[in-house]
């Protein structure tokens, strides 16, 4: 009974450890970008060249996920490093769909949508660049997607 004990004590010190419960990764995002400047309104083609954003699921944190980018192709080739994890909130969770949101800077917003059984990804990116009278843009970019259940 002692032996039972102790065991049962130690493993409820041990700090449970996140397992990775599902990876998405995705090919370079493109789409449509509108920005407002100087009263105008002005239409273009975006993306992320050279960047296969990935999300990780893991058990310990079921309503976030760890969002990784990694620099843009100009940006590694101008030697830049990686740009670091952020994590982004579940806002809706079933087997249709996964939807995120982050904040990744003061007037950056985004929006993450992931279809499993499309294999595919929406990225909805609002932001607002306060130089000269400011610009405001919108962008929806998509990608196609790889789902790994661990």
């Amino acid at each position: 009974m002692r032996v039972f004990f102790a065991v049962s004590l130690l493993l409820a010190c041990m700090p449970a450890v996140a397992k990775p419960v599902l990876t998405v990764t995705c090919a370079e995002p493109e789409g449509p970008r509108t920005d407002f400047y100087r009263g105008k309104f002005e239409d273009k083609r975006d993306g992320f060249s050279g960047v296969t954003p990935t999300f990780i699921f893991d058990s310990e944190k079921p309503r976030s996920a760890t969002v990784l980018f990694g620099p843009a192709a100009w940006a590694k080739d101008a030697g830049a490093k990686d740009s670091g994890a952020f994590e982004a909130a579940v806002i809706v969770r079933n087997s249709e769909q996964i939807s995120l949101v982050a904040s990744t800077g003061t007037h950056i917003i985004q929006l993450y949508t992931l279809f499993p059984k499309k294999g595919i990804a929406y990225f909805t990116l609002h932001k607002y660049l306060p130089f000269e009278d400011g610009v405001a843009s919108a962008t929806t970019l998509i990608s196609k997607c790889t789902f790994s259940s661990n």
